[in-house]
């Protein structure tokens, strides 16, 4: 039987010099800066492509993509996956010289089939967005289903979501969770955010508020707004956990502190009705006024019927 090839994210090179193994070093150091260009001088590709990240990220001096551009293109062409990668996404952005997406295609695809799963996901959403490919939604999925099954995690979430609206893939709200989950057990928020969603409506697994709220938990921690707001609702509403507004008050007020608007007009509106926290009309026409800033129609509404008369809706120049 013929043996299945291993993909992985970082090529392996097997020359004696095990110091330029494709991994940047970690010093800055002139000795070490010194050592990387005896090795480059040498014609070794991980020397040239550690030097080109050095140039990319200003590392031991200051940023220069030009040069990156230089370092990682001799790496590139010397077969190492992670330069033409890293090479593919310079093309992409236009950096150490004019975009050509053409190329950058043609070096993401090469790191991609030589198994680097970002190549292979940045190469999906190329596809998927039509931005420096034509748009193609199959040959997208294609793609970005090689990084998820490589255990990408952002792959992984991206995956789901095409399960989920039926993009390039049948339409399956149970693979949208399975795929969903292995992102979010590696910690992807946005995947967390999801697989909690779907539990608290029952998509793609049987619904169960508990688990719903387990998986908003992971996201909020980690800065998730919509998590974080869908937390406040569940203890001001008492769905899924005891009803708790000074629980809701907190959940709202750290949604509405990373920019969430209707999280704003939530914390409004429980200090208009002094509830989790002390009633207090200014302080709920500060949110409210924020909110609608923001543009949300509840928080104008909210304004209109506590009396505020010089709020003006910015939508509406009359």
């Amino acid at each position: 039987m013929k043996k299945k090839k291993n993909r992985h994210s970082k090529p392996r090179h097997r020359g004696k010099n095990k110091r330029f193994d494709g991994v940047l070093l970690s010093g800055d150091s002139i000795a070490d800066i010194k050592l990387l260009e005896e090795a480059a001088d040498r014609g070794d590709p991980a020397a040239w492509y550690n030097l080109g990240i050095k140039s990319l990220l200003g590392l031991g001096g200051p940023k220069n993509p030009a040069e990156a551009e230089k370092w990682l293109r001799l790496a590139a062409e010397g077969g190492l996956g992670l330069a033409q990668y890293e090479l593919g996404r310079l093309l992409l952005k236009g950096l150490g010289k004019p975009q050509d997406d053409q190329e950058a295609i043609k070096w993401l695809r090469l790191a991609a089939e030589g198994g680097v799963s970002a190549a292979s996901f940045l190469l999906g959403l190329a596809f998927l967005e039509g931005e420096g490919a034509p748009r193609d939604i199959a040959e997208g999925a294609k793609w970005v289903r090689l990084a998820a099954e490589d255990g990408l995690p952002i792959a992984q979430y991206q995956f789901g979501t095409l399960f989920q609206t039926g993009s390039g893939v049948p339409q399956d709200d149970a693979q949208a969770a399975h795929w969903y989950r292995l992102a979010a057990e590696q910690g992807f928020p946005d995947a967390q955010y999801n697989l909690g969603t779907m539990y608290k409506d029952g998509e793609g697994v049987p619904e169960d508020l508990s688990l719903a709220q387990e998986w908003y938990l992971k996201a909020a921690g980690q800065g998730h707004t919509l998590a974080q707001f869908n937390l406040g609702v569940m203890n001001r509403d008492g769905h899924g956990a005891p009803q708790d507004y000074v629980q809701a008050a907190k959940w709202f007020r750290q949604a509405a502190a990373g920019g969430l608007n209707i999280a704003k007009t939530n914390l409004g509106f429980l200090h208009l009705h002094g509830l989790g926290v002390p009633e207090d009309v200014d302080e709920a026409e500060k949110w409210l006024r924020l909110a609608a800033e923001g543009g949300d129609a509840g928080a104008m509404l909210m304004l209109a019927m506590i009396g505020v008369k010089d709020y003006i809706d910015p939508e509406d120049p009359g």
